[in-house]
C-alpha cells in the first residue's frame, strides 16, 4: 500500500527559476509590466500637449488663476523628448518579446530606463511648474507607488531616494533664485520652501514604508500559494501514478480469472452441479464488472498522462504488447474455437 504525503518545504531542485527585480514580479508579467509602463507614458504625452496647447488656447490669465505661469513652449518640447524615449523604449520591448528564451536581465534593464528617464523628465515639469509653488511634486509619488507595488523594497527604496533626490534638486534650484517666475532668493523663502520640502520628503518615505510592506505581504502570501499548490500537483500526481500501477498490476490477474471461466463454462459446464454453476455465474459477473472498472481507470489515467505531456515516439516490444493482448481475448478465443500463438519477436518505433 503507498502512502502520500505533502512535503513542508517545496524541493529546491524544482523550485522554478526567477528572473526579476529582486523580490518583485518575474517572467513573463515583467515583460507585461514593461509594456504597461510604455502605454502609461502615452497618457502623460497627452496631458502636455494638452497643457502646452492651453497655454496658447486659453492666454496666460486663466492659466495663472490656477497658480501656473504661461507654459510657453517648454511643454511640447518635453513631450516630443517623452514620446522619442517612450519609442525607444516600445522597440526595446518589442524586439525583447520575440527572443526565446527571453533576457530577463535586458527587461529589467529596460524598465529601469523607463523609470530614470520618467523622473528626469517629471523633475523638468516639475521645475518649471514650480515645486513648492504648486501641488505638482506629488506626481512623485505616483512613481513611487508603482514601484512599491510592482518591484521588491530595495528597488522602490532604490526609486524613492532618486525621486526625493530629484526633487530636492528642484526646490534647491527654486531656492536660488534659479526659477524663471523666482525674482529673488532670500534666507526668508529658503526656509519657507525648506519647511515645505522637507516634510513632503518625509510624507514620501511612509508611504513608501506602508505600501511596499503591504506588496510584499500579498507577494509572500502568493509565492507560498505558489509553491503549496506545486506541493498539492506533485502528491496529486503520485497518487495517480500508483493508483495506475495498482489497476494494472490487478489487471492481469483478473484477465486470467475471465479466461479460465471460459474455460470451466466451455469444457466442464455440463459435468459441474447447479449450485457450482451458479458460484460460477457470479464469479463470472464480478470479474466482468471489476474488468470494466479497471479499464475505465486506465482510461482515465491515459487521458489525463495525455493531456499533461507531450506524446514521446519509443520502441516497443511487440510480443509483450501482444501477449498482454492475447490475455485479454483468450477466453473469447477459445470459446469461439479459434486459436492466437504469437511465433516471431519484433522491435518496431
Amino acid at each position: 500500500m503507498g502512502s502520500f504525503r505533502l512535503d513542508p518545504e517545496p524541493r529546491r531542485e524544482e523550485a522554478p527559476p526567477r528572473h526579476g527585480l529582486a523580490g518583485g514580479l518575474t517572467g513573463p508579467i515583467l515583460l507585461e509590466n514593461a509594456r504597461w509602463f510604455t502605454r502609461i507614458r502615452w497618457i502623460a504625452i497627452a496631458l502636455l500637449v494638452g497643457f502646452g496647447g492651453a497655454g496658447f488656447l486659453l492666454g496666460p490669465f486663466l492659466l495663472e488663476h490656477f497658480g501656473f505661469a504661461q507654459p510657453g513652449l517648454w511643454p511640447l518640447a518635453l513631450a516630443g523628448v517623452l514620446a522619442l524615449l517612450n519609442g525607444v523604449s516600445s522597440r526595446w520591448i518589442s524586439r525583447l518579446a520575440v527572443r526565446h528564451p527571453c533576457p530577463w536581465n535586458n527587461v529589467v534593464a529596460n524598465i529601469w530606463f523607463q523609470i530614470v528617464t520618467d523622473l528626469v523628465v517629471l523633475s523638468v515639469a516639475v521645475y518649471r511648474l514650480g515645486p513648492t509653488t504648486t501641488v505638482i511634486g506629488f506626481a512623485y509619488l505616483f512613481h513611487i507607488t508603482l514601484a512599491c507595488i510592482f518591484f521588491g523594497r530595495r528597488d522602490s527604496f532604490g526609486v524613492t531616494v532618486l525621486s526625493a533626490g530629484l526633487f530636492l534638486g528642484t526646490v534647491a534650484l527654486e531656492s536660488r533664485g534659479l526659477f524663471p517666475a523666482s525674482h529673488e532668493a532670500n534666507a526668508s523663502a529658503i526656509l519657507t520652501k525648506a519647511v515645505f520640502a522637507v516634510p513632503a520628503v518625509f510624507v514620501w518615505g511612509i508611504m513608501w514604508y506602508l505600501v511596499s510592506s503591504l506588496s510584499e505581504a500579498v507577494r509572500r502570501r502568493d509565492r507560498d500559494l505558489d509553491a503549496a499548490n506545486q506541493r498539492l500537483i506533485r502528491a496529486d500526481d503520485e497518487i495517480n501514478l500508483q493508483m495506475l500501477r495498482v489497476t494494472h498490476d490487478l489487471k492481469a490477474p483478473f484477465s486470467g480469472i475471465e479466461s479460465n471461466i471460459q474455460i470451466l463454462k466451455h469444457m466442464h459446464w455440463h459435468e459441474m452441479p447447479e449450485s457450482v454453476r451458479g458460484i460460477v455465474d457470479k464469479i463470472d459477473a464480478r470479474s466482468m464488472s471489476l474488468r470494466g472498472r479497471i479499464g475505465d481507470i486506465l482510461m482515465l489515467g491515459s487521458l489525463r498522462s495525455a493531456s499533461e505531456a507531450e506524446c514521446v515516439s519509443e520502441p516497443v516490444k511487440m510480443r509483450g504488447l501482444l501477449g498482454t493482448v492475447l490475455q485479454d481475448v483468450q477466453g473469447l478465443a477459445r470459446e469461439g474455437n479459434v486459436s492466437i500463438e504469437l511465433t516471431d519477436e519484433a522491435d518496431v518505433r
